[in-house]
């Protein structure tokens, strides 16, 4: 059975409010509703598809993040939530004199997702990994939630609906799952060095 547990994170300020944390037919994953949700534009295929590719065209990240599918912003979420939690760690239960050091490997995670991706995104330079993937529509096959679209170039792109509606390409999921299983793993390191901190069997 899916289930899914509302948490109002904060309110105000127009931004994102409400994220929804749960189990998803075995996956832990978080959902946006907020201003993504809001974003009648993203329910449109046809401007989602030119956004894409005049965000790739101009290396426009922030761009790029706006027209992700919604497992990739789920693993993005995810991203960003573990960063802030070691981050806190860090700050924390660190020693002071390495605390700037380990706080820079996060790449950002701690300012939160979108911040997180557009640094990783130019620092790994994804615009220009997927640049073919900006090129020309020929044709479209859609069926459903999914739709596929042949560039002339002879690639394809493909983009996935979400239940409300929102579209968004699948490009970058698997590189934002990776990233996604790394700070996991980045967090629980953390974690136990704070234990062995805390023990005081940690060098310093």
């Amino acid at each position: 059975m899916d289930t899914w547990n509302k948490k109002v994170l904060r309110r105000g300020g127009g931004a994102c409010v409400v994220l929804f944390v749960g189990l998803w037919s075995g996956f832990v994953g978080l959902a946006v509703s907020g201003c993504r949700k809001k974003d009648a534009k993203i329910k449109d295929l046809s401007w989602v598809r030119k956004e894409w590719s005049r965000a790739i065209l101009h290396g426009d990240c922030e761009a790029l993040y706006r027209v992700l599918d919604e497992k990739s912003h789920w693993a993005a979420l995810s991203v960003g939530r573990d960063g802030k939690k070691a981050a806190a760690l860090i700050a924390a239960q660190y020693p002071k004199e390495i605390r700037g050091r380990e706080l820079a490997k996060l790449d950002g995670a701690q300012k939160g997702a979108k911040a997180w991706f557009v640094h990783v995104c130019r620092s790994e330079k994804w615009t220009a990994t997927i640049a073919k993937l900006g090129g020309k529509s020929k044709s479209v096959d859609r069926k459903g939630s999914v739709a596929v679209i042949h560039l002339v170039s002879g690639d394809k792109v493909v983009f996935e609906r979400d239940r409300y509606g929102r579209w968004g390409s699948t490009a970058l999921r698997g590189q934002l799952k990776r990233h996604q299983v790394k700070m996991a793993n980045v967090l629980q390191m953390v974690q136990e060095n704070v234990s062995q901190y805390r023990r005081g069997s940690m060098p310093r």
